[in-house]
């Protein structure tokens, strides 16, 4: 109200007190406590803007046109969450916790910024400003993607030589705690006290116009510094105290990130960080997410089942962001061994310009992810993701690599039963993918290995083509070998589990394509970008003919010698319900003529060794009874085949018709017979004795009483001297 009441120029002197408000200034202003009249620091701590966590504690918000002049002095200023300087307001645009400044020239003198929260700026962020900084303390801010403390775009930024400012103890995805953006002028950090007496990219980071760090653009002074870095490891429980040693189990820290400012790390010594069990979240003992990474260093759990981040919301759990021109900033990390659970809105686990990095024995759940679980972007270099567990998220894509520099490995992973993203407006599910975008230049592969991905759901409908549980996607290139793909599901009409688009290769070896609506493999070679999909010694229901292939110039090559179009036989129960049964036609009929540079892991996913006798199954699992050949499988329900085409199968038009294509391995009497979802036989086909060969029948989509059915899941089911041999799935669609 008291700013309503002002005219331009004049000065706002608030009396001491708490107030719970989200402050914006649009003129000439200056906000002042009552120490701009009385020099007593009381009044600092005693006069308090708690923004609620609902926006930005003060912004100062002039524009290109009309810039303003402002005076901030003596205020503790706390609890801030950002506001967005666009029109559309996410959690990913939130900017500037405590203070946002925007084409302002502001002096701002002897205030307390802390426990402020935005996505970029947490403390402060200066946009389009000029600013003039004195005896402010900047501590325990977080922002989720940069500038811990303070953030400079665009603006210039002057610290007070005489009355020294102190930054220290602030939190972000990239530059801890200042962070300054292309378009800034050098500028010269005269600080009482610092987080550390030597920052680096760490706690002090520049980023050029493409986000690329650079070492020079700001020199710095610092008298004094809150954390002592050691060479040594260090050790941290949900017990411990940040006050403790942190160099033996007997004296661990209590939060990781702290450890990581306290541990130097370099391009010659590995250090490590050992996370003992417990649950590590914000509200139980102070943790800050996300954990910013540092070259050369391993942070290692206890365990994956006991060892816990807890996110309660926070938009991001693990972050290597950092990232210079040419080479790599971060290289030859390692994360071990942790459950993470409860991220919000941004990825979960993220790193972008990094050089053997590993991230193993890693569960994820109850992500809630605008874009994934885990993934990679730009120039990754030497990826590897191994026993990864995703369940019970939802996110556009569970596991995600864009554009990597060369080869990615995917081993050992079980993405099961996750969900659309938590965008209402297009809500994707999608499991493991990689993309390129669209960039020509050579680059790397993703090899998925020994991986299922099961029950993804997706609900998007406007895309014209899409895979909801693997694709290779805009000139990118993948291996798939030994993985398991059932289950997935979406209403989309041009949908499939697993494909390949726009100038991209997908390689499938001894894989398990079964049991996902509407289909199994597409191929979108659209817009004159013609892809590659090559097929052996893998099962794929619907075949080579259940392709859906569009676009011109396609090349698949199907290995008719090795390829299986049936009923795997999984065995349905029990901790691994998609390892195989005894009557498996998967069963040796792998191949380990794999690509180059592919090696199987020593296990399966059920941990039973991979390689048998010198012999692999198809799938992520190797059956493991003994003296099994494919000479003990029951032939009939190895070779014999149904085909439905097309699937979806639309109820409109002059000719609405679905062909059932039937490949008999032996005369019998069959029953061929229509199913709807719930069990309930809607239409019989075929009821006859018939031989052994080629058959085919067309189905107008009425029931048996002649009425037309609705749209849905149905099952064309097969009875053949009494026992049902062959099922399966196609969609009905008006």
């Amino acid at each position: 109200d008291a700013v309503d009441a002002t005219n331009s120029a004049d000065t706002i002197r608030v009396y001491p007190g708490i107030y719970y408000e989200n402050i914006v200034i649009e003129k000439d202003l200056s906000l002042v406590s009552n120490y701009e009249y009385t020099n007593n620091e009381e009044d600092i701590h005693n006069t308090i803007i708690d923004g609620n966590h609902t926006g930005s504690c003060v912004f100062f918000y002039g524009s290109e046109n009309q810039e303003i002049s402002n005076y901030l002095c003596g205020f503790t200023i706390r609890n801030g969450s950002g506001t967005s300087p666009y029109s559309v307001s996410t959690p990913n645009t939130q900017y500037g916790g405590g203070l946002q400044i925007r084409y302002s020239n502001i002096i701002i003198k002897k205030n307390t910024i802390e426990k402020n929260i935005a996505f970029i700026g947490g403390g402060i962020i200066l946009l389009y400003s000029e600013s003039y900084l004195s005896g402010n303390i900047i501590k325990n801010n977080l922002a989720y993607s940069a500038a811990g403390g303070l953030g400079v775009a665009r603006s210039t930024v002057t610290f007070d030589e005489n009355n020294l400012n102190s930054i220290f103890l602030n939190y972000g995805g990239r530059g801890n705690d200042v962070y300054r953006s292309f378009e800034t002028p050098p500028f010269t950090m005269v600080v009482d006290t610092f987080t550390v007496y030597e920052p680096n990219y760490y706690s002090l980071y520049y980023g050029d116009n493409g986000g690329y760090y650079q070492e020079e653009g700001i020199t710095y002074n610092i008298q004094h510094a809150k954390i002592e870095q050691v060479e040594h490891d260090l050790y941290v429980s949900a017990e411990g105290d940040d006050n403790n040693s942190g160099i033996t189990s007997n004296e661990p820290l209590k939060t990781i990130a702290y450890a990581l400012n306290k541990i130097k790390s370099d391009s010659l010594v590995h250090r490590n960080i050992y996370v003992a069990d417990g649950v590590y979240s914000p509200s139980l003992n102070g943790q800050y997410f996300p954990l910013h990474l540092k070259t050369n260093l391993s942070i290692i759990g206890q365990s994956m089942e006991n060892t816990i981040l807890d996110a309660e919301g926070s938009l991001g759990i693990i972050y290597g962001r950092d990232m210079i021109e040419n080479g790599f900033l971060l290289d030859n990390i390692e994360i071990k061994n942790f459950k993470m659970i409860n991220n919000y809105w941004q990825i979960a686990s993220y790193v972008q310009c990094t050089n053997h990095t590993t991230f193993e024995n890693i569960e994820y759940a109850n992500c809630n992810d605008n874009d994934g679980v885990l993934g990679s972007n730009q120039r990754t270099n030497n990826l590897y993701f191994k026993n990864i567990y995703v369940h019970n998220c939802n996110a556009h894509i569970n596991i995600y690599i864009h554009r990597p520099q060369t080869k990615i490995y995917c081993v050992n992973c079980n993405v099961i039963d996750n969900g659309p993203s938590i965008e209402e407006e297009s809500p994707r599910g999608m499991g493991i993918g990689v993309n390129n975008n669209s960039y020509e230049e050579e680059n790397g592969v993703l090899h998925l290995v020994n991986s299922q991905i099961i029950r993804t759901r997706n609900e998007c409908t406007d895309w014209p083509n899409a895979a909801i549980a693997f694709f290779s996607a805009d000139n990118a290139k993948a291996n798939m070998i030994n993985c398991t793909i059932s289950e997935n599901t979406t209403p989309g009409y041009n949908f499939a589990a697993v494909g390949v688009s726009f100038n991209s290769e997908l390689n499938i070896y001894n894989s398990i394509l079964y049991n996902d609506t509407p289909r199994e493999l597409l191929v979108n070679g659209s817009y004159n970008q013609p892809c590659t999909l090559r097929v052996h010694n893998s099962l794929v229901e619907g075949g080579r003919e259940g392709i859906f292939s569009f676009g011109d110039d396609n090349t698949i090559e199907w290995d008719e010698d090795t390829n299986l179009d049936e009923n795997p036989w999984f065995i349905g129960t029990g901790d691994y319900p998609f390892a195989l049964s005894q009557r498996s036609p998967c069963i040796d009929a792998g191949t380990l003529d794999l690509p180059d540079g592919i090696t199987l892991p020593e296990t399966d996913l059920a941990g039973n060794p991979r390689v048998v006798n010198g012999r692999v199954d198809i799938g992520a699992y190797e059956y493991q009874g003994s003296g099994i050949s494919h000479e003990n499988i029951i032939q009939p329900h190895r070779n014999t085949l149904i085909t439905v085409y097309p699937n979806p199968f639309r109820l409109s038009g002059s000719k609405s018709e679905v062909t059932i294509k039937l490949e008999l391995a032996e005369e019998g009497n069959i029953k061929l017979d229509i199913y709807n979802l719930k069990g309930q036989k809607i239409a019989t086909l075929i009821d006859a004795k018939v031989s052994q060969g080629k058959f085919q029948s067309i189905w107008d989509g009425k029931d048996d009483n002649g009425k037309r059915v609705s749209s849905g899941t149905y099952f064309v089911k097969l009875n053949q001297d009494g026992k049902e041999t062959r099922v399966s799935r196609f969609v009905v669609v008006k």
